[in-house]
C-alpha cells in the first residue's frame, strides 16, 4: 500500500559496461624498405594495442612502430637502423 508521507532518495548509483573487444588483423603485408602506413578496416574507439611480428626476418630487424591512431598505424622494418622491405603480420586489439 502506498504511503504518501514515504519518499524515496536515489543517493548513489553506478554501473559498468564491458564491451567485447574488436581484433583486427594483416597476414602477409609487404612493407617497403621506405616503410608503410596501415589502415583499419573498421575504427576503435581509442588507440588499441598493436602487435607486428616479422615473417622470415633476419637477425638485427627491428619494426618501427609509429603513429598509432584509432584509424591505422604506420610501420618500417630496419636492420642496422637502415629500412629493410619485409613481410609482417599485424594484430591490433581494442574497443
Amino acid at each position: 500500500m502506498a504511503d504518501p508521507n514515504v519518499l524515496a532518495v536515489l543517493t548513489d548509483f553506478s554501473y559498468t559496461v564491458d564491451v567485447p573487444d574488436l581484433v583486427q588483423t594483416g597476414n602477409n603485408v609487404s612493407i617497403p624498405s621506405s616503410g608503410a602506413p596501415v589502415a583499419y578496416n573498421t575504427e576503435y574507439n581509442v588507440v588499441p594495442n598493436v602487435q607486428i611480428q616479422i615473417v622470415g626476418g633476419s637477425a638485427g630487424d627491428d619494426e618501427l612502430l609509429t603513429s598509432k591512431t584509432i584509424s591505422g598505424f604506420n610501420i618500417q622494418v630496419v636492420n642496422g637502423g637502415v629500412g629493410v622491405a619485409r613481410i609482417i603480420d599485424w594484430v591490433a586489439q581494442g574497443y
